[in-house]
């Protein structure tokens, strides 16, 4: 088992360029790295999530809603299709079974 890291990116927030967020399957706060690799191993609907490093808001705009503030050791976990967008204060991680 593995995790694939993507640096410095999250999960792109506009619904018009194709990230629709609806494969949002939940949005956990302190965590660490590793919990949050445990974490979604144990669920099999998690195939990618996104681990704050920092803080940043994601505002409304073209076509969709607010997602909110995230925070240093909050985590964002995702099944299906990932769309990354660039975020310094951000790794994706990608489920790449062995």
């Amino acid at each position: 088992m593995a995790w694939q890291k993507v640096p410095n990116v999250a999960e792109y927030k506009w619904a018009s360029k194709g990230a629709k967020w609806d494969n949002e399957i939940e949005r956990k706060s302190g965590m660490t790295m590793e919990a949050a690799q445990e974490y979604a191993e144990k669920d099999p609907r998690i195939n990618f999530f996104f681990f704050m490093r920092g803080s940043m808001f994601l505002e409304a705009g073209e076509g969709c809603e607010a997602k909110g503030q995230f925070n240093s050791g909050d985590v964002v976990f995702f099944g299906g299709k990932y769309w990354w967008g660039g975020a310094s204060q951000a790794d994706g991680y990608i489920w790449a079974p062995e």
